[in-house]
């Protein structure tokens, strides 16, 4: 049973969204006057609800002044995630019709709400926050923000951060690490000199792509690109990676799509790198499995037929009786590699293909190293070469097998 905090979250999501989202034009229609009277009160509630945690308990007055929630429970944990983006695009929604002469207390105000969430060591706040400003920026493309907002954003993005969701469990960690120190050395075990469990030997704990992917999509949405583009590049390029929600795997994937766009012209240009990790990404091999033999085909078609041969062999090994002979210098895939395999395979493919629907007929003219590194294996390859000798003979009106 969830608690009162994503009932509330997820009511917001299939009601308000729903009106707000689908009914645009009553937004439209509607003056900021009446707008600030009937959402103005609401604004910073709405912003922080999504931050707060699962089983944090809301003020049942608060609630029921204008919500009638229903006693229901929402069993997968993804609608949590879901429900979050979701709100940060109502909210932005919002906002864009909020947008006009007099409103501009309310959001200098709720601005700087927003900087105060990106001020704390919260991760879940910061993904909020990030969720908001990117819909935002994309529904208001020519809009200016606050300088102080944007800035805000840049510093949380390449601040090294150890988020307050996993600072327990790090402390416990941590002290258990040094109580089992302590007890080896208390037998005199031989340790070595650098054992000490140090925050330094555990940045990684402190990069959630998640959230970092989050806020660098907030950045490219409002086209503020930094000096260095690695702080942008690398969350993404993670997310996409190693994101197993697909519905955040795609955002990244836009987002490191329209990164691409906004570098075209830009000197020197991280497009090519990018590009060639992508294919490195989507062409990486796969661990040698039972029936599998090297060959010039088609990679897609190859990954298909070694997908299903592996299944095929799981399947023998499953059923009751003798379990299938393994070839000998076999080795079957790990499940886990597998999956990570996968992931960062359908996130690769994923921008690609988000990348040639995103610049149609001009992908080759804008993306020329995309073309370069496609036609790169065939040139490389005897077939060219053989489809030259086949086309010359033709043309000479002999077939190039000698057929009369």
């Amino acid at each position: 049973m969830l608690g009162h905090t994503q009932i509330v979250l997820l009511w917001i999501v299939f009601n308000l969204v729903e009106l707000f989202c689908g009914q645009q034009e009553l937004l439209e229609a509607s003056s900021t006057e009446v707008l600030l009277t009937a959402t103005g009160s609401f604004l910073s509630f709405w912003v922080c609800l999504p931050m707060l945690p699962d089983k944090f308990t809301l003020d049942p007055a608060m609630r029921q002044a204008w919500l009638a929630l229903p006693k229901v429970s929402f069993p997968d944990p993804g609608m949590r995630m879901a429900s979050e983006v979701d709100v940060g695009r109502f909210l932005a929604v919002l906002l864009q019709q909020m947008a006009k002469p007099g409103a501009e207390a309310v959001l200098e105000n709720l601005y700087n709400l927003l900087v105060f969430h990106l001020g704390n060591r919260s991760a879940l706040q910061r993904f909020c926050v990030g969720q908001v400003m990117l819909h935002l920026a994309r529904l208001q493309q020519d809009q200016i923000y606050p300088e102080f907002l944007v800035n805000k954003l840049l510093e949380c993005l390449t601040d090294s951060v150890y988020y307050d969701e996993i600072a327990l469990d790090f402390t416990r960690t941590q002290k258990d690490y040094q109580d089992f120190i302590a007890t080896l050395r208390h037998y005199k075990v031989p340790l070595e000199d650098d054992v000490n469990f140090s925050l330094t030997q555990n940045h990684n704990l402190s990069n959630v792509p998640r959230v970092q992917s989050s806020l660098a999509g907030a950045l490219i949405a409002l086209k503020h690109l930094p000096a260095k583009l690695n702080p942008l590049v690398r969350p993404l390029m993670d997310s996409i990676k190693k994101e197993k929600n697909s519905t955040l795997q795609r955002d990244s994937s836009a987002h490191l799509v329209r990164l691409l766009e906004l570098c075209v012209d830009r000197k020197p240009s991280p497009n090519a790198k990018i590009l060639r990790n992508l294919i490195t990404l989507y062409c990486s091999s796969e661990p040698p499995h039972p029936g599998h033999q090297a060959s010039n085909c088609i990679l897609t078609l190859d990954h298909m037929q070694k997908k299903a041969e592996l299944q095929c062999f799981q399947r023998r090994a499953n059923t009751v009786g003798r379990p299938p002979r393994i070839p000998e210098g076999v080795v079957l895939p790990d499940e886990k590699e597998q999956k990570q395999l996968e992931v960062q395979q359908q996130g690769a493919a994923a921008t690609l293909v988000q990348a040639a629907s995103h610049f149609g007929p001009k992908l080759l003219e804008l993306l020329p190293q995309l073309g370069a590194s496609m036609l790169e294996p065939i040139l490389n390859s005897g077939l060219f070469a053989l489809s030259l000798i086949s086309v010359g003979t033709l043309n000479s009106g002999k077939h190039p097998l000698g057929i009369q």
